[in-house]
């Protein structure tokens, strides 16, 4: 039901939340929980069969993104690691973003569409599993800068530089997802995903390559 409904969350719930404004979307999917215990029986190898190769597959995306890249390197970067029926990703895995949340994608099978220098996309790749699994989900906000675009928000906007860095070396450093320099994030928590949501400080990384 995605509507809104008056059921009291409870421990154990599959929960979703997104933060929308103008020109931006941010997204979770989990459960509210502190770990698989709190799961189903039949649904707590939750993180390995479901987040785990989700993960992979947005990791893929962030590290495949980039000026020139074609709509259909990321398209195939995703759908390599979950393009199992199981996953039930059909929406497209990445569009631009502008005024509003959604307006176009060049992420499609195939997509010989070449990324720019200033576009604003959005890694949106959404699991429908529709199963006990319920789903997991990223969606933050990236924009593409060449060098002298670069130079222009670090000169122009020295606080909004600042966050980008300090983001950049959050994914980096912390969740080990190795961007190409015009990558920049727009997110306060990119790639950020926890699991369960009652266990705040654990989230997925990249722990080998």
């Amino acid at each position: 039901m995605p509507s809104p409904r008056l059921d009291i969350i409870r421990r154990g719930d599959p929960i979703t939340m997104a933060y929308g404004i103008q020109g931006a979307l941010n997204a979770r999917a989990g459960f509210l929980a502190e770990d698989a215990s709190e799961l189903p029986p039949a649904v707590r190898d939750y993180v390995e069969k479901l987040v785990a190769p989700y993960f992979a597959a947005v990791v893929d995306w962030y590290e495949a993104i980039g000026i020139g890249t074609t709509g259909g390197a990321l398209w195939k970067a995703v759908d390599d690691r979950i393009g199992d029926p199981f996953f039930g990703v059909s929406l497209n895995p990445g569009h631009l973003v502008h005024i509003d949340e959604w307006m176009h994608s060049p992420v499609f099978s195939g997509s010989d569409i070449k990324l720019r220098s200033g576009m604003a996309l959005q890694v949106d790749i959404i699991p429908a599993t529709g199963s006990d699994y319920f789903t997991t989900n990223i969606e933050d906000g990236i924009a593409l800068a060449d060098e002298a675009l670069r130079e222009e928000i670090a000169a122009r906007y020295p606080e909004t530089w600042s966050r980008i860095e300090a983001r950049r070396a959050f994914m980096a450093d912390v969740l080990g997802i190795r961007l190409r320099p015009e990558v920049l994030p727009f997110s306060n928590i990119p790639a950020f995903l926890p699991p369960f949501w009652l266990s705040r400080n654990s989230a997925m990384a990249v722990t080998s390559r």
